[in-house]
This record gives structure tokens, sequence and C-alpha cells, in this order.
């Protein structure tokens, strides 16, 4: 259930806050959510840090798990 409001939130509420805050200008926040739907899910990232001789410390989940933060260290 969390994803579906996080898919919500970003689809529907941060191109009006990015219209609201941008005087009018909200197309660069449309722009925002297709990169956040196009980027890697957070297994898929950790492969590809993995691949590129990165070990994987942590990683946290906010927003609704629309927002990871990942630390890691080179190999």
């Amino acid at each position: 259930p969390s994803f579906f409001l996080a898919k919500w939130f970003i689809r529907n509420i941060i191109p009006l806050i990015g219209y609201i805050f941008s005087n009018g200008y909200g197309n660069e926040y449309n722009y925002l959510e297709k990169s956040i739907f196009e980027f890697a899910s957070q297994k898929k990232f950790i492969k590809e840090l993995q691949a590129e001789n990165f070990e994987v410390l942590k990683t946290k989940s906010f927003m609704f798990g629309s927002v990871s933060l990942y630390i890691f260290k080179a190999i």
C-alpha cells in the first residue's frame, strides 16, 4: 500500500508544489516525476553498484519508499 501512496504523491503532489513555487513553471517537476519512475529499483541499483565494485553498507527508504539513501564504499 505504501508504494501506491508514494506513486500517487509523486504524480500529483510534487508537480503541484513545483507549479506553485515556480510561479507557474511546473514542467521541470513533470520531468522529475518521469525520471524518478525510470530510475532503477532498489534491488537493481544495488546490483549495478556491486557490479562496479562497490560494497553496499546500508540502505534506508524514506517518504513511503519514494526516496532511498544508499551508503556504500569502493572495494
